[in-house]
């Protein structure tokens, strides 16, 4: 990835940052502005590395639907991207992969229809590529196909839920059939936490929350911590107050906010992070890559509450709903 294209994501990040911050951390980190996950023309979802940074563009522009295509896509529907309209790179790890002894390289496909045994016979590298897409709001589609455009601003137009008695049935399932990666405890106290060394989240009762989104938001964020465990993601927790227990928060801060919103649920950050917000902002503003290592993190860490969740279903639905509308006849 390009320094320029690292820089625009830090860029982003610094300033969502302190808007959050200038809210008195009352704005989410992302707002409710439509439902549905940022996904392609065909509703395949994006990975959760740049779902962060575009629903954070979605709300800096004021997107109607978290659609986004390339150039060349905008161009094989025969739609335009609007003069002036300016592109932002996403990111995906693409891989090389090498015989060990002859060197030849060979296709992911060959390499994943090889036996466990085969496939020691070769080297795979990982390494970050990146493309530049633009909203659909940045084209003419809305021109060219009025009535798929209305169809869809239509279908993700409509705000996720508000309401204080929000319920969540999956997390719902998972909290009271203890079905998550450790034990979850519901217990009337005043703090949320896990616990590296238990492997264990204890939660105050549903009844000591203001609302049931600031629950589910609580509960994914240590839920999230726990997707760190070193017999998991095997992050490192640091001491408190230390740099790796800040860069913690960060991950499990971002990687709650995206599952969260996957879920339905727009809801502020834990004030008791702000302590780390000038933090945050100075080792992105002098290290921009730090940014793309934890975004890294969060994306392993939301694929893990994913399918933890059984939150797939709902890219599913999402993604064959979206095909369904996509086929209304011009």
């Amino acid at each position: 990835m390009k320094e320029t294209d690292i820089n625009k994501w830090a860029t982003l990040m610094i300033e969502k940052m302190k808007e959050v911050h200038s809210s008195n951390w009352t704005k989410p980190w992302f707002t409710s502005r439509f439902k549905g996950f940022p996904q392609n023309l065909t509703g395949r979802s994006y990975n959760n590395q740049n779902k962060v940074v575009l629903y954070f563009i979605c709300d800096k522009y004021k997107y109607k639907t978290p659609i986004f295509v390339t150039f060349n896509q905008a161009r094989n529907e025969r739609i335009q991207v609007l003069k002036g309209a300016k592109a932002f790179p996403i990111s995906y790890y693409d891989l090389i992969i090498k015989d060990k002894i002859a060197g030849k390289r060979v296709t992911r496909e060959f390499y994943k229809n090889l036996s466990p045994a085969e496939q020691e016979k070769y080297k795979v590298i990982p390494f970050l590529k990146y493309y530049n897409v633009f909203n659909l709001d940045q084209t003419n589609y809305s021109e060219v196909y009025p009535e798929k455009w209305n169809a869809l601003v239509k279908e993700f137009g409509l705000n996720i839920n508000s309401d204080n008695n929000f319920r969540n049935a999956l997390l719902d399932s998972v909290i009271e059939k203890q079905t998550w990666i450790c034990p979850i405890t519901l217990k009337e106290q005043d703090g949320a936490f896990y616990s590296p060394s238990k492997d264990s989240i204890t939660l105050p009762e549903r009844y000591q929350f203001i609302d049931g989104k600031e629950f589910y938001y609580t509960a994914l964020h240590e839920m999230a911590h726990s997707t760190g465990h070193p017999e998991r993601l095997a992050r490192i927790f640091g001491p408190f107050g230390s740099a790796e227990y800040a860069r913690e928060e960060l991950i499990a801060e971002l990687s709650a906010a995206v599952a969260g919103r996957d879920l339905g649920m727009a809801v502020p950050p834990r004030k008791e992070n702000a302590q780390y917000l000038d933090g945050w902002c100075s080792r992105i503003s002098s290290d921009p890559r730090f940014i793309m290592t934890v975004l890294n993190d969060v994306n392993k860490a939301v694929t893990a509450l994913e399918e933890g969740i059984d939150l797939n279903r709902e890219h599913e639905d999402s993604t064959e709903k979206q095909k369904v509308l996509l086929q209304i006849p011009c």
